[in-house]
């Protein structure tokens, strides 16, 4: 699989490639279903948050097999030692494959790579093939927290981390 970075100016393009991705693995995940998220995406996978996120330092990229865009990551440094995964989403078609698992065991040693010790990451409580996917790669839960947007129904979410030194 290769990993191809968005570089500056390329965000506007990132944002439609992942938005409806992001949308159709939430939508079953999000109390509110479609119209919350809809209203959430921009937020999570616009543009303007893409822009925002590299200019502090995280990566956003494509992931592509064999010419075919596969899924997408985004990944940075929030504080010293800490590599975050901020967004892992992968295409239908190759779910269930290893495609997760290899994007993010590559994302946790550019992470050793850069010196971090430890890994991060929030996930929706529903989300249980994602859960167990970073359960079985050492992260722990730290934290659960609510999610609740404008009256819209409560979302669990759960900040994970591990050692990866």
């Amino acid at each position: 699989m290769e990993f191809r970075r968005v570089l500056p100016g390329g965000e506007e393009a990132f944002s439609d490639y992942a938005r409806p991705l992001w949308l159709d693995a939430n939508e079953s995940l999000v109390g509110g279903g479609r119209p919350m998220i809809e209203e959430i995406c921009e937020d999570w996978i616009g543009p303007e948050t893409v822009r925002r996120k590299m200019e502090d330092g995280f990566v956003f990229g494509y992931l592509v097999e064999d010419g075919r865009n596969a899924g997408f990551v985004s990944f940075g440094l929030p504080e010293d030692g800490v590599i975050e995964l901020d967004k892992l989403y992968i295409e239908p078609g190759f779910r269930g494959k290893g495609y997760g698992r290899r994007v993010l065991e590559g994302v946790l040693e550019h992470g050793r790579g850069l010196g971090c010790v430890k890994a991060k990451l929030v996930v929706n409580s529903s989300n249980a093939p994602a859960i167990s996917l970073y359960e079985r790669l050492g992260f722990v839960t730290e934290e659960v927290r609510a999610y609740r947007r404008n009256g819209w129904p409560e979302t669990r979410l759960y900040t994970m981390s591990a050692r990866i030194s």
